[in-house]
């Protein structure tokens, strides 16, 4: 049975450039997760191998942790810089109230233009936090991908790491995480 659309009302130019920015924001959210995702399997595995065709049958179980869980493991495995840690607790906290709850709240509804308005708000200081992070994340990732690169340069790994995107994440390194030393077992 075909759907009738037009008992609805249309939406508004606001509802519309929102709704964009909710796809915008998800698609930044997702990236983001799937490179700290990598980071904890790769640059900082729990049990390193140093193989690379691992990369590419990487467990599908793994890939089910909640953003918490992949946080909680990236502390046990490191020693978070305090900043950078509080960025995450923050990036946790509004990616669990972007995807669960914001607009089932009031003020966020985008039923009239200022619930939009608000939304949007929040939303670019959320993108802010996640570009942040992100390319923190990323100069990890690339720099683990630089090591294998020495070893080989498995796919042209060099050519790929040399976009000016990338030129800018290696200048603005900041070390925000160190390795904790794993005592060996007896």
């Amino acid at each position: 049975m075909p759907w009738d659309f037009s008992i609805y009302p249309e939406l508004k130019p606001a509802q519309k450039q929102i709704l964009s920015e909710i796809g915008l924001t998800l698609f930044y959210l997702q990236g983001l997760e799937n490179s700290i995702e990598f980071m904890l399997d790769w640059v900082f595995p729990e049990k390193p191998t140093g193989k690379l065709a691992e990369l590419y049958t990487a467990s599908v179980s793994k890939r089910r942790q909640t953003l918490g869980q992949l946080l909680a493991e990236l502390r046990k495995r490191t020693d978070v810089n305090p900043q950078f840690d509080s960025m995450l607790a923050v990036f946790l906290e509004d990616r669990n109230r972007f995807v669960h709850r914001l607009f089932n709240e009031r003020e966020f509804n985008l039923v009239s233009d200022e619930s939009c308005t608000k939304a949007s708000q929040f939303m670019t200081q959320f993108q802010q936090n996640m570009w942040d992070i992100s390319n923190l994340v990323m100069a990890y990732n690339l720099l683990w991908t630089r090591h294998f690169a020495r070893n080989g340069d498995p796919a042209g790994i060099r050519a790929k790491t040399s976009h000016p995107h990338l030129s800018q994440v290696d200048a603005h390194f900041l070390p925000v995480l160190d390795p904790k030393q794993t005592q060996p077992k007896n």
